[in-house]
């Protein structure tokens, strides 16, 4: 017989706007030191259909997949995983922002 251990985890839907999720990800990207706009660079050009990297310590884990013309994200940090979708021509206009920014 072993141990097992339950966690109940709690749903919670919220609503956010194209400009949030991009300052999201502009904030992970700082946060983690993870190269999240080389590979969201990959995934808009259609380079590659997912990404996927993490990080132990802290917990930090991101996940993304291309489905025709949307990418969907999952991002896992500690207890807390946040999943979103956003159409591949908004993840272009904030790439070519984030890049212009960058380029500065």
């Amino acid at each position: 017989m072993e141990k097992v251990y339950l966690k109940k985890i709690e749903n919670q839907l919220e609503y956010a706007t194209s400009d949030s999720l991009s300052d999201l990800l502009l904030l992970l990207n700082a946060k983690y030191s993870a190269p999240i706009f080389w590979s969201l660079k990959l995934l808009s050009s259609g380079e590659i259909d997912t990404i996927s990297f993490e990080k132990n310590k802290p917990l930090f884990r991101f996940h993304v997949t291309k489905i025709r013309d949307t990418a969907w994200f999952s991002i896992k940090e500690d207890e807390i995983e946040t999943t979103f979708k956003i159409r591949l021509d908004q993840l272009k206009i904030f790439m070519n922002k984030n890049l212009e920014i960058s380029s500065r």
